[in-house]
């Protein structure tokens, strides 16, 4: 990243943070202490989708990438199969434990289109 004067004149250096975007259902096992050793920073996990679909063993997972990272987030991966309101209820339930203890973050991407998912596709388009 280049470095350039911020509003006052002065140099600002920005540096670049390191982490990875995680799946407790597909990356089981996964060493955050070695992460983190590593010079990673951040890990962000998938807590939820939709109205019911939460990643088998997110809470100890998350609690690991806790107790290792400096920053962890938990998103939720925003579809079309129901509801705003009732996906972040989901969301909320999903987080259990690890509520307050991390960032949440509202993950929007309409690849799920495709498959009759997508936000244009089910209730947020009425919403």
């Amino acid at each position: 990243m280049r470095n350039r004067p911020d509003v006052c004149g002065r140099m600002s250096i920005r540096r670049a943070i390191y982490g990875v975007d995680l799946h407790s259902e597909f990356q089981r096992g996964f060493d955050f202490q070695k992460m983190a050793d590593a010079g990673q920073k951040f890990a962000i996990l998938k807590a939820s989708q939709g109205a019911g679909y939460g990643p088998p063993g997110f809470q100890g997972f998350a609690r690991e990438a806790i107790k290792y990272m400096h920053v962890t987030g938990c998103y939720h991966f925003l579809d079309g199969t129901a509801p705003g309101a009732v996906q972040a209820r989901h969301f909320l339930d999903a987080m259990g434990t690890v509520l307050g203890k991390s960032a949440l973050v509202l993950w929007i991407d309409d690849h799920e289109q495709e498959y009759g998912q997508g936000l244009l596709n089910g209730h947020l388009a009425e919403d």
